[in-house]
């Protein structure tokens, strides 16, 4: 038995417009994929966003998501640990006293004691990348694209 929850988590460059992404911000990003790339703490999550059966997470241009439903979401999982760890590691970019990467992490599930439970956590102006409605349900706005393709949930 267990808790099933919606889990939400997105990290894009600040700057909302590409085009004016400095080359600095552009190549911390490609350092941060690297790093993640090769640290044990995110190489689940890394996978998981890498690997060409992915349906619900992805990388895109200065931006990635993960989108699980449905999802056993316990602390002491290695595949959560992993992605928590990747939110970790992107607030660690910083550009002196500026994070470089808004990050956002939102979990509606039933808590352990079988009631609702709710967990939100952001950086810099990650509460623009998710939100949560009154109703529990979830609708994003990615501002990069994902694929070719605008990735909006709602």
């Amino acid at each position: 038995m267990g808790y099933r929850s919606e889990v939400k988590i997105a990290i894009q460059c600040n700057t909302y417009d590409t085009k004016k992404l400095t080359e600095k911000a552009k190549a911390m990003w490609k350092t941060f994929i690297c790093e993640i790339a090769v640290n044990p703490d995110t190489k689940i999550a890394y996978e998981e966003l890498t690997s060409p059966d992915r349906k619900n997470c992805g990388i895109g241009e200065y931006c990635l998501y993960y989108d699980g439903e449905y999802v056993k979401w316990y602390d002491s999982y290695t595949d959560v640990q992993s992605w928590m760890a990747l939110l970790e590691v992107a607030k660690g970019y910083k550009w002196g006293t500026e994070e470089v990467f808004s990050t956002a992490f939102t979990r509606i599930g039933e808590g352990e004691d079988d009631t609702p439970d709710i967990e939100q956590e952001f950086s810099s102006e990650g509460y623009e990348l998710l939100g949560v409605d009154i109703s529990s349900a979830f609708h994003g706005n990615f501002l990069f694209n994902f694929n070719d393709e605008e990735k909006s949930n709602g």
